[in-house]
Protein backbone atom coordinates (compact mmCIF):
# COMPACT_ATOMS: atom_id res chain seq x y z
CA UNK A 1 0.00 0.00 0.00
CA UNK A 2 1.17 3.49 -0.79
CA UNK A 3 1.13 5.23 2.56
CA UNK A 4 0.18 8.86 2.13
CA UNK A 5 0.49 11.96 4.24
CA UNK A 6 -3.24 11.74 4.76
CA UNK A 7 -2.72 8.64 6.89
CA UNK A 8 -0.73 10.63 9.46
CA UNK A 9 -3.96 12.25 10.67
CA UNK A 10 -5.39 8.88 11.68
CA UNK A 11 -5.40 7.85 15.32
CA UNK A 12 -6.12 4.17 15.90
CA UNK A 13 -9.26 3.69 18.02
CA UNK A 14 -8.93 1.79 21.33
CA UNK A 15 -8.82 -1.98 20.93
CA UNK A 16 -11.75 -2.35 23.35
CA UNK A 17 -13.92 -0.07 21.18
CA UNK A 18 -13.10 -2.08 18.07
CA UNK A 19 -13.97 -5.34 19.87
CA UNK A 20 -17.31 -3.85 20.97
CA UNK A 21 -18.05 -2.74 17.40
CA UNK A 22 -17.43 -6.29 16.15
CA UNK A 23 -19.62 -7.72 18.93
CA UNK A 24 -22.37 -5.32 17.86
CA UNK A 25 -21.97 -6.66 14.33
CA UNK A 26 -22.44 -10.21 15.65
CA UNK A 27 -25.58 -9.14 17.52
CA UNK A 28 -27.12 -7.48 14.48
CA UNK A 29 -26.31 -10.56 12.38
CA UNK A 30 -28.38 -12.59 14.84
CA UNK A 31 -31.23 -10.07 14.67
CA UNK A 32 -31.14 -10.15 10.87
CA UNK A 33 -31.24 -13.95 10.85
CA UNK A 34 -34.23 -14.00 13.24
CA UNK A 35 -36.17 -11.49 11.13
CA UNK A 36 -35.30 -13.42 7.98
CA UNK A 37 -36.56 -16.69 9.54
CA UNK A 38 -39.77 -15.11 10.87
CA UNK A 39 -40.74 -13.46 7.57
CA UNK A 40 -40.00 -16.69 5.73
CA UNK A 41 -42.14 -18.67 8.19
CA UNK A 42 -45.03 -16.16 8.26
CA UNK A 43 -45.19 -15.04 4.63
CA UNK A 44 -43.42 -17.69 2.57
CA UNK A 45 -42.55 -16.60 -0.97
CA UNK A 46 -40.77 -14.41 -1.94
CA UNK A 47 -39.37 -13.92 1.56
CA UNK A 48 -37.67 -17.31 1.41
CA UNK A 49 -35.39 -15.60 -1.12
CA UNK A 50 -34.49 -12.58 1.02
CA UNK A 51 -30.81 -13.39 0.51
CA UNK A 52 -31.21 -11.88 -2.97
CA UNK A 53 -31.64 -8.43 -1.42
CA UNK A 54 -28.47 -8.91 0.59
CA UNK A 55 -26.53 -10.18 -2.42
CA UNK A 56 -27.64 -7.38 -4.76
CA UNK A 57 -27.10 -4.69 -2.15
CA UNK A 58 -23.54 -5.79 -1.40
CA UNK A 59 -22.50 -6.43 -5.01
CA UNK A 60 -24.44 -3.99 -7.22
CA UNK A 61 -25.49 -1.34 -4.73
CA UNK A 62 -28.63 0.05 -3.12
CA UNK A 63 -30.37 1.18 -6.31
CA UNK A 64 -30.09 -2.22 -8.00
CA UNK A 65 -31.32 -3.99 -4.86
CA UNK A 66 -34.36 -1.71 -4.48
CA UNK A 67 -35.58 -1.97 -8.05
CA UNK A 68 -34.82 -5.63 -8.73
CA UNK A 69 -36.22 -6.89 -5.41
CA UNK A 70 -39.38 -4.77 -5.68
CA UNK A 71 -40.00 -6.46 -9.02
CA UNK A 72 -39.56 -9.82 -7.27
CA UNK A 73 -42.48 -8.97 -4.99
CA UNK A 74 -40.77 -7.92 -1.77
CA UNK A 75 -42.43 -5.14 0.19
CA UNK A 76 -40.64 -1.80 0.03
CA UNK A 77 -40.45 -1.52 3.83
CA UNK A 78 -38.81 -4.96 4.01
CA UNK A 79 -36.35 -4.00 1.28
CA UNK A 80 -35.49 -0.83 3.20
CA UNK A 81 -34.90 -2.78 6.38
CA UNK A 82 -32.74 -5.39 4.67
CA UNK A 83 -30.51 -2.92 2.82
CA UNK A 84 -29.98 -0.59 5.77
CA UNK A 85 -29.44 -3.40 8.26
CA UNK A 86 -27.08 -5.39 6.03
CA UNK A 87 -25.00 -2.31 5.25
CA UNK A 88 -24.88 -1.47 8.97
CA UNK A 89 -23.54 -4.95 9.72
CA UNK A 90 -21.12 -4.57 6.83
CA UNK A 91 -19.58 -1.37 8.19
CA UNK A 92 -19.49 -2.72 11.76
CA UNK A 93 -17.12 -5.41 10.53
CA UNK A 94 -15.42 -3.19 7.98
CA UNK A 95 -14.33 -0.33 10.21
CA UNK A 96 -12.28 -2.46 12.67
CA UNK A 97 -10.74 -4.14 9.64
CA UNK A 98 -9.61 -0.79 8.27
CA UNK A 99 -8.46 0.44 11.66
CA UNK A 100 -6.29 -2.54 12.56
CA UNK A 101 -5.40 -4.50 9.49
CA UNK A 102 -5.71 -2.39 6.35
CA UNK A 103 -2.01 -2.23 5.53
CA UNK A 104 -1.75 -6.02 5.79
CA UNK A 105 -4.99 -6.75 3.91
CA UNK A 106 -4.02 -4.74 0.83
CA UNK A 107 -1.05 -7.08 0.38
CA UNK A 108 -3.38 -10.03 -0.25
CA UNK A 109 -3.46 -10.89 -3.94
CA UNK A 110 -6.62 -9.78 -5.84
CA UNK A 111 -8.56 -8.77 -2.70
CA UNK A 112 -5.79 -6.40 -1.73
CA UNK A 113 -5.79 -4.80 -5.15
CA UNK A 114 -9.51 -4.14 -4.93
CA UNK A 115 -9.17 -2.55 -1.49
CA UNK A 116 -6.24 -0.48 -2.70
CA UNK A 117 -8.38 0.89 -5.53
CA UNK A 118 -11.12 1.71 -3.01
CA UNK A 119 -8.48 3.45 -0.89
CA UNK A 120 -7.46 5.56 -3.88
CA UNK A 121 -11.09 6.50 -4.56
CA UNK A 122 -11.55 7.45 -0.90
CA UNK A 123 -8.41 9.61 -0.96
CA UNK A 124 -9.80 11.39 -4.00
CA UNK A 125 -12.86 12.41 -1.97
CA UNK A 126 -10.90 13.35 1.16
CA UNK A 127 -10.42 17.03 0.35
CA UNK A 128 -14.12 17.37 -0.53
CA UNK A 129 -15.53 15.67 2.57
CA UNK A 130 -12.97 16.57 5.27
CA UNK A 131 -13.85 20.29 5.68
CA UNK A 132 -17.45 19.41 6.53
CA UNK A 133 -16.75 16.58 8.98
CA UNK A 134 -19.64 14.30 9.91
CA UNK A 135 -22.18 16.32 7.90
CA UNK A 136 -20.00 16.08 4.82
CA UNK A 137 -19.59 12.32 5.29
CA UNK A 138 -23.35 11.86 5.72
CA UNK A 139 -24.10 13.81 2.54
CA UNK A 140 -21.36 11.96 0.68
CA UNK A 141 -22.85 8.55 1.49
CA UNK A 142 -26.38 9.86 0.87
CA UNK A 143 -25.40 10.85 -2.68
CA UNK A 144 -27.16 8.25 -4.85
CA UNK A 145 -24.12 7.12 -6.82
CA UNK A 146 -22.44 3.71 -7.05
CA UNK A 147 -19.05 4.93 -5.76
CA UNK A 148 -20.43 6.72 -2.68
CA UNK A 149 -21.78 3.76 -0.72
CA UNK A 150 -20.97 2.52 2.79
CA UNK A 151 -17.67 0.88 1.77
CA UNK A 152 -16.07 4.04 0.38
CA UNK A 153 -17.83 6.20 2.97
CA UNK A 154 -16.43 4.18 5.87
CA UNK A 155 -12.93 4.39 4.46
CA UNK A 156 -13.27 8.14 3.81
CA UNK A 157 -14.41 8.66 7.40
CA UNK A 158 -11.44 6.64 8.66
CA UNK A 159 -8.97 8.49 6.44
CA UNK A 160 -10.11 11.97 7.49
CA UNK A 161 -9.69 10.98 11.13
CA UNK A 162 -13.27 11.13 12.44
CA UNK A 163 -13.98 9.16 15.66
CA UNK A 164 -15.26 5.64 15.06
CA UNK A 165 -18.77 6.30 16.44
CA UNK A 166 -19.12 9.41 14.27
CA UNK A 167 -18.03 7.48 11.17
CA UNK A 168 -20.47 4.64 11.81
CA UNK A 169 -23.34 7.02 12.62
CA UNK A 170 -22.73 9.31 9.63
CA UNK A 171 -22.36 6.43 7.17
CA UNK A 172 -25.51 4.74 8.49
CA UNK A 173 -27.56 7.96 8.30
CA UNK A 174 -26.29 8.67 4.80
CA UNK A 175 -27.14 5.13 3.74
CA UNK A 176 -30.66 5.50 5.15
CA UNK A 177 -31.19 8.72 3.20
CA UNK A 178 -29.88 7.18 -0.04
CA UNK A 179 -32.03 4.06 0.37
CA UNK A 180 -35.12 6.17 1.06
CA UNK A 181 -34.40 8.16 -2.11
CA UNK A 182 -34.13 5.07 -4.29
CA UNK A 183 -37.27 3.53 -2.79
CA UNK A 184 -39.20 6.77 -3.29
CA UNK A 185 -37.96 7.10 -6.88
CA UNK A 186 -38.83 3.52 -7.75
CA UNK A 187 -42.26 3.74 -6.11
CA UNK A 188 -43.03 7.07 -7.78
CA UNK A 189 -42.08 5.75 -11.22
CA UNK A 190 -43.91 2.46 -10.68
CA UNK A 191 -47.12 4.27 -9.71
CA UNK A 192 -46.80 6.46 -12.78
CA UNK A 193 -45.69 3.76 -15.23
CA UNK A 194 -44.55 0.22 -14.51
CA UNK A 195 -42.61 0.34 -17.77
CA UNK A 196 -40.57 3.32 -16.58
CA UNK A 197 -39.79 1.62 -13.29
CA UNK A 198 -38.68 -1.47 -15.22
CA UNK A 199 -36.45 0.68 -17.42
CA UNK A 200 -34.92 2.22 -14.30
CA UNK A 201 -34.23 -1.24 -12.87
CA UNK A 202 -32.59 -2.43 -16.10
CA UNK A 203 -30.54 0.76 -16.46
CA UNK A 204 -29.24 0.68 -12.89
CA UNK A 205 -28.57 -3.06 -13.12
CA UNK A 206 -26.51 -2.66 -16.31
CA UNK A 207 -24.64 0.35 -14.93
CA UNK A 208 -23.86 -1.37 -11.62
CA UNK A 209 -22.81 -4.62 -13.31
CA UNK A 210 -20.55 -2.73 -15.71
CA UNK A 211 -18.90 -0.94 -12.79
CA UNK A 212 -18.40 -4.20 -10.93
CA UNK A 213 -16.95 -5.95 -14.00
CA UNK A 214 -14.57 -3.08 -14.76
CA UNK A 215 -13.39 -3.00 -11.15
CA UNK A 216 -12.87 -6.78 -11.26
CA UNK A 217 -10.87 -6.59 -14.50
CA UNK A 218 -8.70 -3.80 -13.10
CA UNK A 219 -8.13 -5.75 -9.90
CA UNK A 220 -7.31 -8.95 -11.81
CA UNK A 221 -4.79 -7.17 -14.03
CA UNK A 222 -3.14 -5.59 -11.01
CA UNK A 223 -2.94 -8.94 -9.22
CA UNK A 224 -1.53 -10.54 -12.36
CA UNK A 225 1.09 -7.82 -12.81
CA UNK A 226 2.10 -8.14 -9.15
CA UNK A 227 2.53 -11.90 -9.63
CA UNK A 228 4.63 -11.45 -12.77
CA UNK A 229 6.71 -8.78 -11.03
CA UNK A 230 7.64 -11.26 -8.32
Amino acid sequence: MNDTAADSTITDPPAKLLRNIILLGHFFCLVLAVVYALTWFLYGKPYDQAWRIIFLSLTLGRAAAVGACAKMGFGLSFIFYQIVFVDLIFILYLYPLFAKGFRQIVRIRYIGGYLQSIHEVALGYKSTVAPYGAIGLTLFVACPLWSTGPLVGTLVGYIIGLPAIIVLSAVTLGNILATVFWIWLYDWLDNWSSMLSLILVIFVFILSTAGLVLAGIKNFKKGLSDTVGK
